[in-house]
């Protein structure tokens, strides 16, 4: 079974990259430790996984030494370094914070430690990666309308009969004319 997570952002129509989204304005509470998610952060070992580390010690096993799936062709796109600080994926870890996951897998369109504490101004950092093939055929659209794709694609076999994925989805809230033309999106594909 492989199993794959894909996290695009700009389809339909989202040529336009000038599109603006809302700057978290810096305030004496959110600048507090633990108001956000930590994001790829050297406080934790898992930040600085591979994805293969990630996938199988994070995403897998949640830290369960109760079953391990077997896990092969662990794969990122875009394949950055775990030591580049704009790549799009990581590691989050709660921290203080009411987040309903303790840890996990941070899948971005953008720079991933901008999910977590680092407040800089908006989300848009173009990846320049495009599309997805497979995200654009279960959309139906055409591959060209996707951009800025991050995904996770590795095989597995479960060690038991019952998978489950918790996840959380969240999206920029685009002003002016765009969330007409520009869309975020997120997919889990399994495939035989």
């Amino acid at each position: 079974m492989a199993l794959f997570l894909v996290f695009a952002a700009g389809f339909l129509s989202a040529q336009n990259r000038d599109a603006k989204g809302v700057a978290i304005k810096k305030t004496a509470e959110n600048m507090k430790a633990g108001a956000f998610i930590d994001v790829n952060t050297a406080a934790y070992p898992e930040s600085g996984f591979s994805i293969t580390q990630l996938v199988k010690d994070v995403l897998i096993s949640g830290g369960s030494t109760c079953s391990a799936a077997n896990v092969t062709n662990v794969a990122v796109s875009p394949n950055l370094a775990v030591t580049n600080q704009n790549r799009s994926w990581g590691y989050f870890n709660k921290a203080t914070t009411n987040f309903p996951f303790a840890k996990g897998i941070v899948l971005t369109t953008g720079y991933a430690r901008k999910a977590g504490n680092d407040l800089q101004g908006t989300l848009s950092d173009p990846l320049g990666t495009g599309g997805d093939a497979d995200l654009a055929a279960a959309l139906g659209v055409p591959n060209s309308q996707l951009n800025d794709a991050t995904y996770i694609e590795f095989d597995f076999v479960p060690a038991s009969t019952k998978v489950t994925f918790r996840y959380l989805f969240a999206s920029k809230e685009y002003q002016t004319n765009f969330p007409c033309t520009i869309s975020d999106g997120f997919a889990l594909l399994l495939k035989k």
